[in-house]
């Protein structure tokens, strides 16, 4: 009886002594973008090609928007023209029933309590005022 004898073989090394493939890739990518209400022009007619009549709804809608931004636009601008109107009015009436009450103190020759009132006036009324003229300032667009 003859008896065979497996052979030993040594496992595969964990890395190959082959010479590598280097494998190299270019990615090549394309965008392109659009601002506006309406499409391109491009897309237009390919729209139209498949939906006829479609064009002119786009058209329309974007005129009926235009139109919508158009009246927010003057309603926020009457609104603030508005509110500035306001404050200026109260502004004005506030100054005036102050100058009455230093005008009050000084007949009544109150001099203490008329010091304090102009001082009062002062410590107020001039921030306020550096205030109005700095924020002023900022609203206003750069000038080139």
């Amino acid at each position: 009886m003859a008896m065979t004898r497996k052979r030993k073989t040594n496992p595969p090394a964990p890395f190959s002594t082959k010479p590598q493939q280097v494998v190299s890739s270019r990615h090549v990518s394309y965008s392109e973008t659009h601002v506006g209400p309406l499409p391109p022009a491009r897309d237009l007619v390919l729209i139209e090609e498949n939906i006829p009549g479609a064009v002119e709804h786009i058209i329309a809608l974007a005129e009926r928007e235009q139109e919508n931004q158009a009246k927010l636009t003057e309603k926020i601008v009457q609104t603030n023209c508005l509110c500035i109107r306001r404050s200026q009015i109260f502004s004005f009436v506030f100054a005036i029933l102050y100058m009455a009450f230093l005008f009050y103190l000084a007949s009544q020759n109150n001099q203490v309590a008329l010091k304090y009132a102009i001082v009062s006036g002062l410590v107020v009324g001039l921030p306020a005022v550096i205030y109005s003229l700095m924020s002023g300032f900022k609203r206003r667009p750069k000038e080139n």
